[in-house]
């Protein structure tokens, strides 16, 4: 549930990347970029929804892929941390449901239901 809950809130970024391209001037030196971004977070929400949905099937290869996701998601989020531009609210706010979702990934019970032959 966690991770389909990252998936809509990644699809919300990509849709608040694009609608901000409709405020960009044309010919903009940073549209090209923007439009790569935007459709990069769109395509990471739309992957990130099917390990949702392999995890909610219980299908083998949705919990390392959900562990990848959960890895970028916290060193992104140590990185929002750091620098002239940090922001600790974005930080914390990929930070923590990374974490919580990790410790999910492997607990005994989900550990279990993963290991069954189906």
């Amino acid at each position: 549930m966690l991770v389909a809950l990252e998936s809509l809130g990644t699809l919300v970024l990509a849709v608040v990347l694009l609608v901000s391209l409709l405020g960009a001037k044309a010919g903009s030196v940073d549209t090209g970029s923007s439009i790569a971004l935007a459709l990069t977070v769109l395509v990471g929400a739309v992957l990130l929804g099917a390990v949702a949905y392999g995890l909610f099937r219980v299908a083998k290869w949705a919990r390392p892929a959900a562990l990848v996701w959960q890895l970028v998601q916290l060193l992104v989020g140590f990185d929002a941390f750091q620098g002239a531009g940090a922001r600790p609210d974005l930080g914390a706010l990929l930070i923590v449901p990374a974490a919580v979702v990790l410790v999910l990934l492997f607990t005994p019970s989900v550990s279990a239901v993963m290991r069954r032959e189906r």
